[in-house]
């Protein structure tokens, strides 16, 4: 999609006669976001000169925060947000990748962002005293229990303000990987052992939505924790109320690999069984001591590892429980690692593998909730959404797993096509065939800009190819092919 929407025009209104040479130099001098990632595969000079991470100082100006738990940046956000010294506020809202106002911010409740972004650059840029320094700097959607679908309109939840994120009255407790799949209070000696399943995933919906909009949410998650080693709660009763914060897993692993990936969930099951994803994260085990250093695993030796997961704000429904979900896949949101592999967590008192839960009990007494408008932009009317083409398919000779997404129109924002899949049986063997089809706006030409790439991997590279074909009138105006492949290394 973004390589169709780089290699698109400049709108002839906006920009008058130069607007074909600016699109000429635009042809000449682009190529496709993919190749830069798979080139810069590493972490290094090239992401850290175009992050703000970890030199949060150098940012000096007010900064406002805006995001949804339902998109890729809230955790990112938040981080920043604990680490920027400069007057700052953030705001985490339910939605996906969307800007909170528009018609299509599912799920909801929506909120008038612009009147947060004006009362902001009032004060800042033209010094209006409108109380916005005073207002608490943290606002954060604190979801809650509904049983999860495909799509979901309106989350369940409440707005919550806060002084400090976490919140001061957190308690960081832990909770212990114990016998029989229990989550207990001290460590318990044993083991639990589980093969590299790189199909493991398929229920955590795509983060962002961008590829299925407004759909791919997370759905029940049972299909996935037959292929994952559970640890569940007791009932939980009135005395714990809240997840805010990040919640941190300590795992102690050996593997028979030197290469491989620890997928962590964390749900919410009711007493039906069904099981809501609340967060959850992931780690490629060789870079356990940092995203720079390369520490491959010693087959067999244990090892800890500590994962984040994706910051959270959430409401436990009394009588529920609560589920720790171990993996070696996230099939949907990361690449599998090219190594089969049985794996082995190691508990008790020598491997206390565990997870650190950001926890707030009943009785505190909250902040008044911020005072957000409604939008009053309509929102898209749920049976007008067209449904996308979002189908698993499960090759039982081969063991391969195939997600095959198809969305949009061609147009208005474009078609999106693409075929993701896995091998269970060859771990490195991965593609991703996708395609992007657009029909650009201009007053008198028709112009249509197709887009195709293909990712793949085998055990010792990874290989991302694109081409972008534009006409105009009906004829070839532009044609171009790219192609790079790169040692997979440890990974």
């Amino acid at each position: 999609m973004m390589a169709a929407y780089n290699f698109s025009p400049p709108d002839a209104e906006l920009v008058g006669e130069r607007w074909e040479q600016i699109w000429q130099e635009r042809l000449k001098h682009s190529e496709p976001w993919g190749l830069s990632f798979i080139r810069n595969r590493e972490q290094g000079a090239y992401w850290g000169s175009r992050s703000v991470a970890p030199d949060y100082d150098r940012i000096s100006c007010a900064v406002l925060l805006i995001e949804g738990w339902a998109d890729w940046y809230a955790s990112a956000e938040l981080r920043a947000f604990q680490r920027l010294q400069s007057p700052r506020k953030v705001i985490i809202g339910p939605w996906g990748h969307y800007y909170p106002e528009e018609r299509d911010a599912f799920p909801g409740p929506r909120i008038d962002a612009r009147r947060e972004y004006l009362r902001w650059f009032d004060h800042f840029l033209k010094g209006i005293e409108n109380g916005v320094v005073a207002e608490p700097p943290v606002s954060i959607f604190v979801r809650g229990w509904q049983p999860p679908s495909l799509f979901t309109a309106e989350e369940t939840g409440t707005w919550r303000n806060e002084t400090t994120w976490p919140p001061e009255s957190v308690q960081h407790e832990p909770v212990y990987f114990g016998n029989d799949g229990r989550l207990a209070e001290a460590p318990e000696e044993g083991k639990e052992v589980f093969a590299h399943r790189p199909s493991v995933g398929v229920t955590t919906g795509r983060l962002g939505l961008g590829s299925t909009t407004p759909w791919g949410m997370p759905v029940d998650q049972r299909f996935d924790d037959i292929h994952s080693v559970l640890y569940d709660s007791e009932p939980f009763e009135n005395g714990i109320h809240e997840l805010l914060g990040e919640p941190q897993v300590s795992l102690y692993v050996s593997s028979t690999a030197e290469i491989a990936y620890f997928a962590i969930r964390l749900c919410e099951v009711a007493p039906d069984g069904a099981s809501r994803l609340i967060t959850e994260g992931g780690l490629l085990a060789g870079r356990r001591r940092g995203a720079d250093q390369d520490a491959p695993l010693v087959p067999g030796q244990v090892t800890q590892i500590d994962i984040p997961l994706r910051h959270c704000a959430y409401t436990i429904t009394p009588g529920n429980r609560l589920r720790v979900a171990v993996s070696s896949a996230l099939f949907q949101n990361a690449w599998p690692t090219g190594q089969a592999a049985h794996h082995s967590i190691h508990r008790g008192v020598r491997y206390p593998s565990r997870i650190v839960l950001p926890i707030i009990r009943v009785g505190r007494t909250p902040l008044p909730p911020p005072d957000f408008a409604d939008t009053s932009i309509a929102r898209t009317p749920e049976d007008t959404l067209p449904p996308p083409v979002y189908v698993l398919h499960h090759d039982l000779v081969a063991d391969k797993l195939t997600c095959e997404l198809a969305a949009g129109n061609a147009e208005q924002q474009g078609h999106n096509s693409s075929r993701y899949t896995v091998s269970n049986r060859d771990p490195a063997e991965v593609s991703i065939e996708s395609s992007f089809f657009y029909r650009v706006s201009h007053p008198t030409l028709d112009i249509r800009v197709e887009t195709r790439c293909l990712t793949k991997s085998d055990a010792t590279s990874y290989t991302h190819s694109s081409t972008v074909d534009i006409k105009v009138g009906g004829q070839p105006y532009f044609h171009k092919d790219w192609t790079t492949t790169v040692p997979r290394g440890r990974s």
